[in-house]
């Protein structure tokens, strides 16, 4: 945990967006699973969900830099699996639709918001974002 601690900090310092994409990376490879799963204890529960919390925002904030610059096709599947595992998050949808995107894959991007539009309405009774929706029109 310190280590990934350590270098999330240390990317913090840290001006290139691959340089950053790079050390998050090495942070990220300290994880081994979900934190504390084998133990139950209301006090670590919170503490596991929370730890849990930071990760998944290491990924996405990770992931948003490798698409600066140009690793869009090696974070296709990372990102499909974030978002099956994130069904609701605009933010690693609108990644995946980027990458897949700049992949060629525009069809398979449009599908992204498709399903994540028909989720949020059926399943939340809500819109994306309109600052998500623009992006299927930017482009």
């Amino acid at each position: 945990m310190r280590q990934f601690e350590h270098e999330r900090c240390r990317a913090d310092t840290l001006t290139t967006p691959a340089e950053t994409a790079d050390t998050l990376r090495r942070a990220l490879a300290c994880w081994r699973g979900d934190a504390l799963v084998d133990i139950s204890s209301r006090v670590l529960e919170a503490d596991a969900a929370r730890l849990n919390d930071m990760r998944v925002a290491t990924r996405k904030h990770c992931v948003g830099l490798e698409l600066e610059p140009g690793r869009h096709g090696e974070v296709v599947d990372e990102l499909t699996v974030l978002l099956r595992d994130h069904p609701y998050d605009e933010q690693v949808a609108e990644h995946l639709m980027v990458a897949l995107y700049r992949c060629r894959r525009q069809g398979e991007a449009f599908q992204v918001y498709d399903r994540l539009r028909r989720a949020l309405a059926n399943e939340l009774g809500v819109d994306p974002a309109p600052r998500f929706s623009r992006c299927t029109t930017a482009s």
